[in-house]
């Protein structure tokens, strides 16, 4: 099973580079779209994504 916490440490740890701009992380689960919603913020601007949880969980287990 995916956790918010889970998938936002497994990002972090995939993509250093989040730490190394400043970019702050959120992971939060969108019932209505059945998906994760991964926010990434820094001096204002916002950057948004889904990520289906087919593609969560493969990202848990390092398939992608």
């Amino acid at each position: 099973m995916v956790t918010t916490a889970g998938l936002r440490d497994k990002i972090g740890e995939m993509y250093p580079e989040i730490k190394e701009h400043h970019l702050s992380m959120t992971v939060d689960f969108d019932v209505s779209k059945s998906a994760f919603m991964v926010t990434f913020k820094r001096e204002g601007e916002e950057l948004k994504t889904l990520i289906e949880k087919k593609d969560a969980e493969d990202c848990m287990n390092n398939i992608k």
